[in-house]
């Protein structure tokens, strides 16, 4: 257990963690001797990230939320998978601090650490992976309900990492998005910094500040340094001051379509399938509370949700039989105010169709041949080796049999006088089940067709 005794304007302050590795961290709140408003009075808990200190040679480390002395807590996003590459994720998030000259672009704005919103599972003892550890940091300050306040900070994309969209957050305060930055690299060789300022107003005595990471869940995200909120003027005061200013969450509209194409005799409808929609703050249009995650069944005219800006995903929990088609829309950022539409195709399976039926065997005693493989029915054909000739027709139709075995054979033959392979042969044969080896069956076939051969040799000498 550590103690932290700090001395603030004269007030003590005291902050106990009870940190208990695999056990219990509780999140740190930073709690002020008494809600008043004092512009020299910064309220937020190490807002350049210089503690604790890192000392790991890769200049880079994490901290389980509520680490004694960070003043910040975190909590892994919905968009986070539960696993990944056969790792778990962690039951506590992951604050990550870099340090200056983090590979070699790394420069602080302020002192000499620096965070990052996408954070990691495992830390630098082991190979990186591009683990989904997007996380929501956060703390909880003391405030006078209508008091304003100036909340400023500076952000940076990675200099090492092109794709913007992993370089977004979202601003809340007190619950609601007060802004959506996305930065694009401006020189790999450092990071580029860009400060912010806001005005906010408070309407509680205790109201959360948060920056939740709004790109891509990868282990890349966006970085933060030099966070600070002061108040600006007291409730009812001048300057800004006066009654409390409600801001509400920048939020966003997704409308999820689920199509279902029927064309090899599926009988699916699109409700039969059940969606799932992740994103913060996700509800129906006339819902009274919100969540982080919706399952509903679909709907071919759509159903539309509002959740606040920032990254969401959708997916089918399970399409059964049918192909699954997810359209762009169906996951990403979200920015304050736009609309995305996600469409959800599946299509009914095409049959199996086994191999065509075994053509009739050649008929006769003693040697008599099995029909070909496959699951359909055999045909008619072949001759019979009785002298002379008699009717064996070739229009019996044979039995199904599993796939790769031997279906049952048409008769075969052909009458007196007729030709071999005559196509208005219709006398019925007798139909024959084979299930020997196809070995067996080569052998067999090669010597019928020899006798056969002999046999229309004495047809064509009778005639003549």
């Amino acid at each position: 257990m550590n103690l932290l005794t700090r001395n603030i304007a004269g007030s003590i302050i005291s902050s106990i963690c009870i940190l208990s590795v695999g056990a219990l961290f509780l999140p740190a709140k930073n709690v002020h001797a008494a809600a008043v408003c004092d512009p020299a009075t910064e309220l937020v808990v190490n807002g350049s990230f210089e503690t604790p200190v890192v000392t790991h040679p890769a200049t880079w480390d994490i901290f389980p939320s509520g680490t004694g002395g960070t003043g910040w807590n975190a909590i892994w996003l919905p968009s986070d998978a539960s696993t990944f590459n056969g790792e778990t994720i962690p039951a506590v998030p992951y604050l990550e601090f870099q340090r200056s000259g983090h590979d070699s672009w790394g420069i602080p704005y302020d002192g000499e650490q620096y965070a990052e919103l996408d954070t990691d599972w495992k830390g630098p003892n082991f190979p990186s992976q591009p683990f989904p550890a997007s996380i929501d940091m956060y703390q909880d300050i003391d405030t006078v309900p209508g008091a304003t306040y100036t909340l400023t900070f500076a952000t940076s994309p990675r200099s090492d990492d092109p794709d913007t969209s992993d370089s977004a957050a979202n601003i809340l305060w007190n619950g609601g998005n007060i802004d959506t930055i996305t930065t694009a690299v401006v020189n790999p060789a450092h990071t580029t910094w860009t400060p912010h300022t806001y005005t906010v107003t408070a309407t509680a005595s205790t109201t959360r500040v948060e920056f939740v990471d709004a790109g891509h869940p990868n282990a890349l995200g966006m970085f933060v340094d030099k966070v600070s909120l002061v108040c600006a003027s007291g409730a009812g005061g001048g300057g800004g001051g006066g009654g409390p200013v409600i801001i509400t969450p920048a939020t966003s509209t997704l409308t999820v379509i689920k199509l279902v194409v029927n064309n090899n005799g599926g009988t699916g409808t699109s409700s039969d399938f059940t969606i799932t929609a992740n994103g913060t703050g996700i509800s129906t249009t006339t819902a009274t509370t919100s969540a982080t995650s919706i399952t509903f069944p679909g709907s071919a005219l759509g159903t539309t949700f509002t959740l606040v800006a920032g990254a969401y995903s959708v997916d089918e929990v399970n399409p059964g039989t049918y192909s699954k088609v997810l359209s762009a829309g169906c996951s990403g950022i979200l920015l304050g105010g736009a609309t995305n539409i996600c469409t959800i195709t599946n299509t009914d399976p095409i049959p199996v169709v086994a191999g065509g039926g075994g053509g009739g065997g050649v008929g006769g005693n003693p040697i008599i041949i099995q029909g070909g493989g496959g699951s359909s029915s055999g045909g008619g054909g072949g001759v019979t080796t009785t002298n002379p000739p008699t009717t064996t027709g070739g229009s019996t139709t044979g039995t199904t049999q599993p796939d790769g075995g031997f279906g049952v054979g048409g008769g075969g033959g052909i009458p007196t006088g007729q030709v071999l392979g005559d196509a208005t042969t219709t006398v019925p044969g007798m139909p024959y089940t084979g299930n020997g080896d196809t070995l067996y069956n080569i052998v067999e076939l090669a010597a019928t067709f020899a006798i056969a051969l002999g046999a229309f040799s004495i047809l064509t000498f009778k005639k003549q």
